[in-house]
């Protein structure tokens, strides 16, 4: 999931190196893209039927009340998390491998910092009700497929769900998780 470990890492702050830092996070971003280039051509040098991916772990990302502001930093978000890795290696995978758990609904707030706000500055993730996994994350199976669909309709490339469901130790919402999708 390198793109969590860019945004975590290197603006966010929660992951090591645990830098909060513009220009360390764009590095990152060129130094990983780059690696998996390289190894890409590596593989197939090797093995010419390999097939090689990342595992992508996909946001649904919508703006609270479809207000203009939230509505386009959502799209700011997704693109950052879902698409900016994926567009700089796309011609060096051969499927999209896909990790998802859960979405998000963005609010720009007035307020400097709210309990919300992962870590940044006037944005906060609004709570819509969903019911919560045991690690706190929103469940919603179907937010998924809109996911699915951008994605084939901007790479055509294969599609495949390495991971998918819902953090639920009692099996509490893991059936209505999968009758959902």
């Amino acid at each position: 999931e390198p793109e969590f470990e860019i945004i975590g890492g290197y603006l966010g702050g929660k992951y090591p190196p645990q830098k909060k830092n513009l220009f360390a996070a764009n590095r990152a971003f060129n130094n990983l893209t780059e690696a998996h280039r390289q190894a890409f051509t590596i593989i197939h040098s090797l093995r010419p039927d390999a097939m090689v991916s990342i595992p992508h772990a996909a946001l649904a990302v919508a703006g609270y009340k479809n207000k203009f502001l939230n509505r386009k930093l959502a799209q700011l978000i997704s693109y950052f998390t879902n698409w900016r890795y994926i567009n700089a290696i796309q011609h060096h995978m051969d499927f999209i491998g896909v990790q998802y758990y859960t979405r998000g609904t963005i609010n720009v707030t007035l307020k400097l910092k709210t309990q919300n706000s992962a870590g940044f500055p006037f944005v906060e993730q609004v709570d819509m009700g969903f019911p919560k996994s045991d690690m706190g994350l929103e469940i919603d199976a179907k937010g998924i497929a809109p996911y699915l669909e951008e994605c084939w309709k901007r790479y055509k490339k294969p599609i495949v769900i390495t991971e998918n469901g819902v953090a639920d130790r009692n099996d509490t919402h893991r059936g209505q998780f999968i009758t959902d999708i």
